[in-house]
């Protein structure tokens, strides 16, 4: 998996969004911004949904408030990702991680993703953590 949107990812290169968006891009990955309020990082286009991006990403890491996350995991369905991350604090509220996995069981029904939390990288690498 070498396409990646990183939906969330703020423009503030001093904000943890950015910074591992920036390690997937050193590392290699095609790592797509999303995020609706900026139209480019780094000279590289910033589509405002993941339905936006053609042809379709491999992957998905949710960097948003967890009050999105239920609605860009219906995108990512609508998209065919097949891959959605959901970085620790996304999904870490009760109410919200149920929804969103409903809503993507539910979104499509040929559509069987892996959704899976990530946790900060205080203790491995953002990489290792996440694609390892």
């Amino acid at each position: 998996m070498k396409r990646i949107a990183f939906v969330g990812v703020s423009h503030d290169p001093k904000e943890f969004s950015y910074t591992l968006w920036q390690e997937f891009r050193q590392r290699r990955y095609e790592a797509i911004p999303v995020n609706p309020n900026v139209a480019a990082l780094d000279g590289q286009a910033c589509y405002k949904r993941v339905q936006d991006i053609k042809p379709a990403v491999d992957g998905v890491m949710i960097m948003t408030s967890s009050k999105f996350t239920e609605q860009i995991v219906r995108d990512c369905a609508e998209a065919g990702v097949k891959h959605v991350w959901m970085y620790k604090g996304v999904a870490a509220e009760p109410s919200t991680r149920p929804r969103s996995l409903s809503a993507q069981r539910t979104a499509s029904t040929s559509w069987k993703a892996s959704a899976r939390t990530c946790s900060s990288p205080a203790r491995r690498s953002s990489t290792h953590r996440i694609a390892g």
